[in-house]
């Protein structure tokens, strides 16, 4: 029964850590994206400026993200793309 506490105890800290850290998630549809490495340059782009991909498919034209609005700002993230060739289908 300890172990239980403990593990909950874990798995609560680290929600709430995530929860008050800031972190936001987003999921963009990328055009220009059509190939696999297409989804590595827009992987290496996203995090080459702190941003953190949890998913990317060019077969989807879409790629999952999580970001601090702290440290980034969604304009920011945009322009870096559309440095590299790829831009938001809305």
């Amino acid at each position: 029964m300890k172990k239980l506490a403990i593990i909950a105890l874990i798995i609560c800290t680290a929600f709430a850590f995530t929860a008050c850290s800031g972190t936001q998630s987003r999921n963009w549809n990328i055009s220009g994206m059509n190939c696999m490495a297409c989804e590595g340059a827009v992987r290496n782009i996203l995090e080459d400026i702190g941003v953190t991909v949890t998913s990317i498919s060019a077969r989807g034209d879409n790629v999952q993200f999580q970001f601090n609005p702290s440290d980034i700002s969604e304009d920011e993230i945009i322009a870096a793309l559309a440095n590299g060739g790829y831009h938001i289908i809305e």
